[in-house]
């Protein structure tokens, strides 16, 4: 009952309006897209108009899910948007403004008014209305509850799209963000329609060679520290290059490295072209890398997060590193002036 309020605001906010703009953050994954095609269904029930668009297209791995509604992006909306053509936008699993890119851009020029829907403790308070559920796992999670408390009817498409959701923000069932209610929600999206054969085999297992060949790159730079209590690597652009992979193929490799027996924390340093270095964190759960990630200007959750740093790879790992130790209650991290190529770049 604690979200009613919210709940019947947020319906009072879609029956007053008639045309929605739907989005998420930069290279948006299975938890985003899954949130914007379920609520896109939701909404064209209703008779709404509606359009999904990121900054950024979704990878290939997630077609089953852009076939149940197109995900577009700025250049859909054509050289010159209207900026009255949307009553109200939706935010997805968006935990920083600056995340939606140059969609969130056109948004504020417009002056659209917003209505967040998110999962993360981290989340900027950025809309008319924010939805921030931070014990659910995802933004799919949310989405049910709301549509659950409305009376919405939940199609097989829908159930698909929010299970995929789920299944994705918890890896599989696997992370701490994997409660009662979690496995709960899900075995009703299955009941409602869901596959979880087809949702599992798009989600984890359609690795591309670019990805298989970054991962071998990137685990040269593999470094372990705090008697294996903490491992780190680094992608450059020389190893995107060599692997003719982009930066999106190195999405996953953490929740591999979480994998290893004794490791509690992971670190991944990315370069994103001239836009500085990503920091990506992954925790099993004792420590909170969601407040690491916030001191460094970005977000998350307390065993994912991540944070855009706009400086040089070496003073990226510099300034982070330390802080990663003190999570781990370790002192004086080891010179990095070694770790920062692949033994495979000649």
């Amino acid at each position: 009952m604690a979200f009613q309020a919210q709940w019947n605001r947020m319906r009072e906010i879609i029956e007053v309006s008639e045309s929605f703009l739907l989005t998420s953050h930069l290279f948006p994954e299975a938890d985003s897209i899954g949130s914007e095609v379920a609520l896109a269904l939701h909404l064209r029930q209703l008779g709404k108009e509606v359009v999904i668009v990121n900054d950024t297209p979704p990878l290939d791995r997630y077609s089953f899910l852009t076939r149940l509604h197109p995900v577009g992006s700025m250049e859909d909306l054509g050289p010159h948007p209207d900026p009255d053509r949307f009553d109200v936008a939706f935010t997805l699993d968006v935990s920083t403004w600056d995340y939606t890119g140059e969609v969130g851009d056109w948004l504020r020029r417009a002056g659209t008014s917003v209505v967040a829907i998110d999962h993360h403790h981290s989340q900027e308070r950025f809309g008319v209305l924010d939805v921030i559920m931070e014990e659910a796992a995802s933004a799919g999670e949310v989405l049910y509850h709301y549509f659950r408390a409305t009376g919405a009817r939940i199609t097989p498409p829908m159930a698909e799209a929010l299970y995929a959701s789920i299944l994705f923000d918890t890896h599989g069932f696997r992370l701490s963000n994997t409660k009662n209610e979690t496995l709960r929600v899900a075995t009703e999206l299955l009941d409602l329609g869901a596959d979880h054969r087809h949702v599992s085999a798009q989600l984890f297992e359609r690795e591309s060679w670019a990805r298989i060949h970054l991962l071998r790159l990137a685990l040269g730079t593999l470094q372990r520290e705090c008697d294996g209590r903490l491992v780190w690597l680094t992608i450059s652009e020389d190893l995107f290059r060599l692997a003719d992979a982009e930066f999106v193929d190195g999405d996953g490799i953490l929740d591999f490295l979480l994998g290893l027996h004794g490791v509690e924390v992971c670190a991944m340093f990315r370069q994103l072209g001239t836009e500085g270095i990503k920091a990506t964190f992954r925790s099993k759960g004792k420590q909170d890398v969601g407040a690491l990630a916030e001191e460094l200007g970005g977000g998350g959750r307390s065993t994912a997060s991540g944070a855009l740093l706009r400086t040089s790879m070496h003073d990226a790992i510099r300034a982070v590193l330390p802080r990663v130790y003190a999570v781990l209650g370790a002192r004086d991290p080891v010179p990095v002036e070694t770790s920062l190529s692949s033994p495979w770049v000649s």
